[in-house]
């Protein structure tokens, strides 16, 4: 695992280029995050390059909505390519099913360039092969809500890896890349925690470190500058003077995660001075002995165990006590994938 600061603000382009880090800067992982605020070409930069280097893909939205938002002209996700590269490329679909990207040669004649499809419906194309496609690209991969209507989207993930990868690994030839982009909406992402990249996101962002490697798992997790240039623009748009000194500018433009609080993580520990209360699942609550303070943890200890299947029993013992700590903000966590693990518990 490495952490990395790299220098994106005073690059001479105006937007950044996802393609080109994932094909050419570093085309070595299996799986890229770019999270970044918004404008800056992220969804722009990795369609642009599909379509320039003749790329096949399967183009992802979290729901089934959103994936059929783009089969009309206005929700056209290619309508800037088209205007740009003179092309008029465009999804057909259904209701049911997954969607096929076109690219129209002249009047009669027209080539698929790529697919659609969406995480929360995807299980139903296993059927489906997708063996031409070298990428899955999945944009808006975090949820805009912290009620979140589409539940256990890691597992979807994995189940789509499945699908379009198959046996190509076996076989000696090329795994596929999946890239996944989005803005900073918030950290609570189910597809961020199961990777359990929450907690690096926590510490890129005390240390200021902006992108993560894991070469064993084959990781890229970029936190994207705005290039300085764009920056200046952008800050200086109607919208940004509008919103500026409100989260949704912290977000858009700053790239902060403004939901997120990380005020109450404590990597300095002393479990002396605390007695085990609890446990659910593989989070173990401690009281502090001396303090009105309590203390989640995933080290273990001997204490009451409760499981999925036991939630309602935890929740009927322990349930009341948990929850006033967590809402006076006396409950701290020795990361931050604990932390939203324990706050799914409730939700």
């Amino acid at each position: 695992m490495t952490f990395r600061k790299i220098d994106r603000k005073n690059k001479k382009s105006l937007f950044v280029d996802c393609y080109d880090i994932v094909t050419r800067e570093f085309p070595d992982y299996f799986t890229y995050f770019f999270i970044g605020g918004r404008q800056i070409g992220k969804t722009y930069s990795m369609l642009k390059g599909f379509v320039e280097n003749n790329d096949m893909f399967l183009y992802m939205r979290r729901t089934n909505t959103e994936e059929k938002a783009g089969l009309n002209a206005k929700g056209n996700p290619f309508k800037s390519i088209n205007n740009d590269l003179g092309t008029n490329i465009y999804i057909k679909g259904s209701e049911d099913s997954g969607g096929v990207i076109y690219k129209e040669i002249n009047e009669e004649d027209k080539q698929i360039i790529g697919y659609t499809g969406a995480l929360s419906t995807f299980g139903n194309m296993r059927g489906v092969d997708y063996t031409d496609c070298d990428f899955i690209y999945i944009d808006e991969f975090i949820n805009m809500k912290r009620i979140d209507y589409v539940k256990n989207d890691g597992q979807l993930l994995f189940d789509s890896i499945s699908t379009v990868n198959r046996n190509r690994e076996l076989f000696d030839k090329p795994s596929i890349k999946i890239v996944l982009t989005s803005n900073a909406n918030t950290i609570d992402s189910d597809i961020i925690r199961t990777l359990y990249l929450d907690d690096i996101i926590y510490q890129m962002k005390e240390m200021c470190y902006n992108v993560y490697t894991d070469e064993e798992r084959g990781i890229y997790l970029e936190l994207m500058e705005t290039p300085k240039k764009l920056k200046q623009k952008l800050v200086n748009t109607k919208l940004a003077k509008l919103t500026r000194g409100t989260r949704f500018y912290d977000m858009a433009f700053e790239n902060n995660f403004t939901t997120d609080y990380f005020g109450d993580i404590s990597k300095k520990v002393d479990y002396s001075v605390m007695y085990p209360v609890c446990a659910f699942e593989d989070i173990y609550f401690y009281k502090y002995k001396y303090k009105e303070l309590m203390f989640a943890s995933k080290r273990k200890a001997q204490c009451s165990t409760y499981t999925e299947q036991t939630k309602e029993a935890f929740k009927r013992d322990f349930g009341f006590m948990m929850m006033n700590y967590i809402e006076t903000g006396k409950m701290l966590y020795r990361d931050y994938n604990t932390k939203l693990s324990v706050k799914h518990i409730w939700g």
